[in-house]
């Protein structure tokens, strides 16, 4: 509710590979405002040919899902929400979406082959301790999650993303087809560079984990 999408827009142009939305309530971060859901429509009119991917942050996803649907490509649900994880799914897929499931890079999944089966496509590993909190630093403990994902019978059918922390110094230790960025590249003085350098894999090759 309170981005100024003209100035993202300013600042970073059509050089994205994807355009990707964090929708928080309540329920994930109590200090979250209401989510103004129509201003999805003014994201796909600045970026009317990329891929929108919306990363919803509600125990409660079921309500969000409808509004969000016409305006996203794909929508990533948390894989701990209340409701019934494979009904939301089937909904997100039935509003004509991309459905994907985010796992937390804090929790432990022992029952990691049975939450991403043949079914599931897309992942995004939430890469940072507080969902819902911007400028936070990537997590050290994400590389075994992100390497397990990675050994998966079934790796060939997923589209990773990593979100949280991304920047220059880490960005070439990550395995993943696509990488989530925000304050490291919005709050630098050159955010297209910093953007490019992200798309390429350039960054601090000697950084140390």
């Amino acid at each position: 509710k309170k981005e100024d999408i003209k100035k993202i827009f300013d600042k970073v142009g059509f050089y994205p590979d994807f355009i990707h939305i964090d929708v928080v309530d309540e329920s994930f971060n109590e200090n979250a405002v209401d989510s103004s859901l129509e201003r999805l429509e003014v994201v796909k009119a600045y970026w009317p040919n990329k891929r929108i991917e919306v990363h919803l942050m509600s125990k409660n996803p079921t309500n969000i899902i409808k509004k969000i649907s016409k305006f996203s490509d794909v929508i990533y649900i948390h894989q701990e929400i209340n409701e019934d994880l494979n009904k939301v799914l089937s909904d997100i897929e039935n509003q004509g979406c991309k459905p994907g499931i985010v796992l937390h890079a804090a929790n432990n999944y022992n029952n990691l082959d049975s939450i991403i089966n043949n079914n599931i496509n897309y992942i995004l590993v939430l890469t940072v301790k507080k969902p819902g909190y911007s400028g936070q630093k990537f997590m050290e403990e994400s590389f075994p999650l992100i390497d397990r994902i990675n050994k998966l019978p079934n790796r060939s059918k997923i589209s990773l993303c990593i979100d949280g922390g991304i920047n220059n110094e880490n960005v070439n230790l990550i395995n993943a087809e696509k990488l989530t960025s925000g304050s490291s590249v919005l709050e630098s003085s050159n955010p297209i560079r910093n953007l490019l350098f992200l798309q390429t894999g350039i960054g601090n090759k000697f950084a140390k984990y």
